[in-house]
């Protein structure tokens, strides 16, 4: 399998965002809601929810970043899985928070994906009780982004 970046694989992209709170329970892995209106989208079919579905195959860079309020704990955790497996957890990122301090985990990964191929974003914390992500204004927002880079030739 080779790479060949060409210029049709700069269309395909998406960016969407967490502007309102989501509730993320104490020690229990959960998937990030996003919102319905994406900040930009070429080539994607994007109507919100927990999971995006790739419209073309190739290699995409991932990136997402995610704001937790502030609380107590080891534990701020981000990571990605690919078409519902659950064994991988693609980029993933754990954060030790600072007390008193908003705490922004970011996560990156470079996948090959097939057309019809999905990806979430799961988060997990353990502040003792439920704890927030995502907010309207900084340092609160939420944000994932997909761009494909090469074609798979």
């Amino acid at each position: 399998m080779s790479f060949e970046v060409r210029e049709s694989a700069q269309s395909v992209a998406l960016c969407v965002d967490l502007t309102a709170t989501q509730s993320i329970a104490n020690n229990v892995i959960t998937a990030v809601s996003w919102n319905v209106q994406p900040l930009w989208n070429r080539g994607f079919t994007w109507t919100g929810g927990t999971t995006v579905t790739f419209p073309e195959p190739g290699l995409y860079s991932i990136t997402w970043d995610i704001s937790y309020a502030t609380g107590v704990g080891t534990n701020r955790l981000t990571y990605l899985t690919r078409s519902g497996d659950t064994l991988h957890r693609w980029g993933q990122t754990n954060i030790t928070p600072v007390a008193g301090v908003t705490t922004r985990v970011v996560g990156a990964c470079i996948l090959n994906m097939l057309q019809g191929s999905t990806a979430s974003i799961f988060v997990f914390q353990n502040s003792g009780g439920a704890l927030n992500i995502g907010g309207a204004t900084d340092p609160l927002t939420c944000e994932w982004s997909i761009a494909k880079i090469a074609n798979v030739v």
